[in-house]
């Protein structure tokens, strides 16, 4: 019935006439692709303060997309912002926000990213300004009988850390929840009403459409700090137009590029190229390592896990089957694990992918372990130290595909913990992800106290 529901919204589309007020965009309108469609219903009507004392009038607040200047690096998008270079060839100063939309059996996670090609940090000369920023608003949307499915949680980014909001925290237009993004350092919050900040209360408001119009009004940038009338910007009361892009694109282009050696734009996996006020600061999401409390390494992969860790019960039902998901390359899926090294042992896994601890005792942990007792690997669920209650035998990876000198290790740690001490009792190591069978099977770790059942699929895209 539900696929039923999505081809008759591709095939048929009411497009409602509008009032003159543009300020919350055409959100009746409907898009070809369903998933387009679905990120463009929610997508959230951004409150942007705006820092008009910045060397660039407010050009610094404004999300834009990774080529605004016409080339795909990172180490020059510092210099190359200025009102001065407008008129340079394929230069874009228009508001952009970039998305990817995953699905499981019982919900739609919706992740939105921002991109400013400086972040001033709030205040001119902190040392926390770097070249590139990014900032993500993740949704959660829960399936219902209806095509677009009823909104549920909110995480936002606010630099290093991340903020939860449940439906009834929020405030909406329609369906759109309202977000407030900083000035400068652009720290992500949901918008509660309150007044922009600074000394003139400056700020506007960023509304989505399907396609920008041709009127110059509806551009920040072109009618407003072009023109030199920054001063007159207001506290919220003009609104302007961001267009939605795909987020999986640039996902792919970082994985393209990593392998064939090109690192201009991306430095790393994830990691933008900068070298302006600091080396490298901004991450996408794909790029994030953090997995002991807000496990924000799991967010684009494996969004189940990030909700579920930050709003524990509410998402303890909630399916771990993904539909729809291109948001990772490899997956290493576990049976079990037959136990030869004590009795009644609390036993858990540290799994290093490359350098990054991605699974620990938070993950999964299982207590009173008999000596060649079989057990089935539950990650996010079983005796995990977290309150984790999504189990699944599956840990999705975003990383780069192993391939010539680019080499990827997989290695597994099998502890024991005693009071409060833990001690390694055996390990097995992969030199290359890709040696790991594509059918279930049996590893002997090194000291043959543990056999491990376990498979890799690869996702090709």
């Amino acid at each position: 019935m539900f696929k039923l529901v999505k081809m008759s919204f591709i095939l048929f589309a009411v497009i409602a006439m509008l009032s003159n007020s543009n300020v919350y965009g055409d959100d009746n309108k409907v898009y070809e692709d369903f998933y387009h469609s679905l990120a463009y219903h929610w997508a959230p009507i951004i409150y942007h303060d705006v820092g008009v004392s910045y060397g660039e009038r407010g050009l610094e607040d404004i999300p834009m997309k990774l080529n605004f200047d016409n080339d795909w690096k990172g180490c020059n998008n510092w210099e190359n912002l200025t009102i001065k270079n407008q008129s340079n060839k394929g230069y874009d100063y228009k508001a952009y926000t970039y998305y990817s939309v995953v699905e499981t059996e019982s919900d739609y996670y919706i992740i939105y990213s921002l991109f400013h090609p400086r972040d001033e940090a709030n205040q001119a000369g902190s040392i926390d300004k770097h070249e590139n920023d990014i900032e993500s608003i993740i949704l959660n949307i829960k399936k219902n009988n209806s095509d677009k499915g009823v909104f549920n949680a909110m995480i936002t980014q606010s630099h290093g850390w991340w903020n939860y909001y449940k439906k009834e925290e929020l405030s909406f237009h329609k369906n759109k929840p309202k977000v407030w993004v900083d000035s400068g350092g652009h720290a992500i919050y949901n918008y509660n009403g309150e007044s922009a900040r600074g000394l003139k209360k400056d700020g506007v408001i960023f509304v989505p459409v399907n396609n920008f119009s041709s009127r110059e009004s509806n551009s920040f940038f072109h009618s407003m700090i072009l023109k030199g009338k920054q001063n007159q910007i207001g506290n919220f009361k003009q609104s302007f137009e961001y267009e939605l892009l795909s987020l999986n694109d640039i996902y792919l282009k970082n994985l393209n590029d990593f392998i064939n050696g090109n690192r201009e734009m991306f430095i790393n996996f994830g990691i933008l190229n900068g070298d302006t006020h600091g080396k490298n600061k901004a991450r996408f999401l794909w790029g994030n390592q953090e997995s002991k409390k807000y496990f924000s390494s799991y967010a684009w992969e494996d969004p189940v896990v990030f909700f579920n860790n930050g709003f524990k019960d509410m998402f303890k039902n909630v399916s771990h089957n993904y539909v729809k998901n291109n948001n990772y390359n490899y997956i290493i899926e576990f049976d079990d694990i037959i136990y030869t090294g004590g009795k009644k042992d609390s036993i858990y896994l540290d799994i290093y992918i490359g350098d990054n601890k991605i699974v620990n005792n938070y993950v999964w942990g299982k207590n009173n372990v008999n000596n060649e007792e079989k057990i089935k690997i539950n990650l996010f669920g079983d005796d995990n130290r977290k309150g984790f209650t999504i189990p699944t035998n599956k840990l999705l990876l975003s990383i780069p595909y192993s391939k010539g000198d680019l080499i990827t290790d997989v290695h597994i740690i099998i502890r024991r913990k005693g009071g409060t001490l833990t001690h390694k009792i055996d390990y097995l190591k992969f030199e290359n992800i890709e040696n790991i069978s594509t059918k279930f099977k049996y590893y002997d770790t090194i000291n043959e106290k543990c056999k491990i059942k376990l498979k890799l699929q690869k996702n090709s895209m």
